[in-house]
């Protein structure tokens, strides 16, 4: 066996530093857009839940008003029929013959 030796010398360029630079550069920018991006829509969808809710309370309003007007009507549709089973003038027409009722809340049904 030969005992030779070689020396070499290598001379490099880093070239790809400076590129991996620029693209993580760009990674945290595009990183800090998207959490930007999820903020926004975050909020956006609070605040379509926030309308929601307000839209069902009021229609649970509307629903209570109505059923406390048609509870008030069917009692004045009881005292009237009483009233006119008394003076004899009582008839099934005149007091259902109106509709079921000026409650106010005839639109939601």
């Amino acid at each position: 066996m030969a005992k030779h030796s070689v020396n070499v010398l290598i001379k490099a360029r880093d070239e790809a530093s400076r590129k991996f630079l620029r693209i993580g550069g760009a990674a945290k920018i595009m990183g800090s857009m998207l959490k930007g991006v999820g903020g926004v829509i975050k909020t956006a969808f609070v605040t379509a839940l926030k309308a929601a809710k307000y839209a069902a309370i009021a229609l649970t309003a509307a629903l209570a008003a109505c059923t406390y007007k048609a509870i008030k009507q069917e009692a004045a549709e009881f005292e009237l029929a009483s009233a006119l089973k008394v003076t004899g003038q009582y008839s099934d027409a005149k007091i259902k013959g109106r509709g079921g009722g000026d409650t106010g809340c005839n639109y939601l049904w």
